[in-house]
Parts: structure tokens; sequence; C-alpha cells
């Protein structure tokens, strides 16, 4: 019976104003956040008009009051892990310089999947593009390919990054998975029509939403947080709840067992 109010700002802090200023003119009851990029100040801006906010991101977001988060440190550790099972080791990690804290989960899945098999990760095999888009990927593609010693498989922020990670190999001449294997992260749907199709981490996105929707219908309800029982009072001022929740990995043809050291 609620009625849903849809906006996007495509990350424009002009947008970001005017997307809050008709909010509050339309008297919303409350705000689910999806962004990789809802810092701390944003928080505290929206917070003082006081109604309840539901933040979907990732695990490293821990400070907000309400939150459905994904664990990337797991989902990096599983496409880690898979690589190295395929005898890889010299795995290097492709960042988004614009989703720092995001990024840094991720970064810290793989470093510790690297650790834990005892394979040292040098500094030029991690590299932070300044986007997540395609041109993000085949920047990094171009980075990791002119170090001496390239790397033989390439852990990508996403999977936007990691095709066109595999658009400036195969321009370069190098075969995928042949002479470097590629996985992506989120498993978007054009993920399994790429050519080759491409290994990745699918997050639930799903069960995300519908999460987040079903903690703010709580809060709206006056419901307390499934973990605290209390007096059944609004809780969106107080102490909240966050749910994590664990994706799979998705082997496709972008990763193969390595074929040089």
């Amino acid at each position: 019976g609620y009625s849903l109010f849809v906006a996007a700002s495509n990350r424009d802090l002009k947008r970001e104003r005017a997307i809050a200023r008709v909010m509050l003119e339309h008297r919303v009851d409350g705000l689910i956040v999806c962004t990789t990029q809802f810092g701390e100040e944003h928080y505290r801006l929206l917070k003082q008009y006081g109604f309840p906010i539901v933040v979907v991101g990732n695990r490293e977001l821990t400070d907000y009051q309400h939150m459905v988060c994904h664990d990337d440190f797991y989902g990096s550790c599983q496409v880690t892990h898979h690589l190295i099972e395929l005898g890889h080791r010299k795995i290097a990690f492709l960042g988004n310089a614009r989703a720092e804290r995001t990024t840094q989960g991720r970064l810290k899945g793989f470093r510790h999947e690297m650790q834990a098999a005892n394979y040292p990760v040098r500094d030029e095999f991690v590299f932070h593009s300044p986007n997540d888009q395609l041109e993000g990927g085949e920047i990094g593609a171009k980075y990791f390919l002119a170090i001496p010693e390239p790397p033989t498989a390439i852990v990508c922020y996403n999977d936007m990054m990691a095709v066109g990670v595999v658009k400036a190999l195969h321009d370069a001449g190098v075969q995928v998975p042949g002479e470097c294997s590629v996985v992506g992260f989120d498993d978007i749907p054009f993920a399994a029509y790429t050519y080759p199709p491409l290994t990745t981490f699918a997050q639930p996105k799903y069960q995300l939403g519908y999460e987040a929707a079903k903690m703010m219908y709580r809060l709206l309800e006056g419901q307390p947080d499934a973990d605290d029982p209390g007096s059944g009072e609004p809780s969106f001022g107080e102490p909240g709840q966050v749910l994590m929740l664990r994706g799979r990995l998705v082997v496709r043809q972008t990763t193969a067992p390595v074929a040089r050291q």
C-alpha cells in the first residue's frame, strides 16, 4: 500500500540535492539508499530530516544503523581461490578508485586468500582505475600488460571492468583464458553473453532489495528489529540491524588452468 519514489543521481552532487528537496516536498516516510558513494556526510545530512534510512551497501559500511549488505570479502575470497585452484600464482587485482570502501573490502578478500596460499602480492599487481566502466577495465588491462612480467589472471572490481579487460587483452593479442584468466564481480545479465562468457561472482541482487524493503517496512510500521525484542516503538533513531548476505561463484569460460608462470 505504499507509493514508491525512485530517483537516480548519477553521482551528480547538484542532482542529489535536487532529489533531496523533492523528497522533502513529497514528505517521504523513509529512504532506501543504494550506492557505493553514500558516505558519512550524506548520512548525517539525511538523518537530520527525521525519517528512517536503510542503506544497501557492503560490509565495510557497518557504521550505519540499518543496512542490508553483501559480503564482498567472502566473494573476493571465492573468486581468488578459484584462480589459485587453477594453478595461478601471478594474480592481479583491478579496483575502482571511485568506490574506495567497496574496493577495499574486495581487495582485503583478495589479499587474504593469497596470503592463505602463501603467495605474495606484488605491489604492481594492485591497480585502481579511475572508474568502474568498460573504459576503466581497458585502462587497467593496459597497465598490467606494461609490467615486465604480466599477471596470468586478473580479479576485477566488477563485470563491466572485466569486459573492458577482456577486450583490451584481445586487442593486444593476449588470449583469454589461454594466456590470461579474467574474473568479474556482480553477474550482470550480459556476463553470460560475452565472448568468452565471463566467470564472475553473483550477488543476490533481488534478495538485497527484498530484505531492504522488509527492513524499511518494519521501521515504518513501528516494529522492532528482528534481533531486538524491545517495546515495538519505531527504532530508526536507535541502534539498528545489519543484515549480511552471500552470493555464489559462477564459473564460465574466462578462467582456465594456468599456462605459464
